[in-house]
């Protein structure tokens, strides 16, 4: 029994890799945008926001992180770029 030869070519553009969970992160912030874990859990599925935002701080990226106080009265952080 032979095997079928592997394809070398690059893949077409629908099945190539989805971008990391930094990478929609720093796209979502380069927009404008800021985030807490509960909105980075809805939005992209991400259940360790502060894990992901200390490895783009280790890239050199920064990040202000006031404290809001949400509807329910839970403290919670609202992560953004610092520009």
């Amino acid at each position: 029994m032979t095997l079928a030869p592997v394809k070398t070519e690059a893949l077409p553009l629908f099945e190539q890799p989805k971008k990391t969970q930094c990478e929609r992160l720093l796209a979502h912030f380069d927009e404008g945008g800021s985030i807490t874990s509960l909105e980075a859990y809805i939005e992209f599925g991400i259940t360790q926001l502060a894990t992901r935002i200390s490895e783009l701080e280790e890239k050199g990226h920064r990040f202000a992180r006031p404290r809001i106080k949400t509807a329910t009265g839970k403290t919670v952080c609202r992560y953004s770029l610092e520009r």
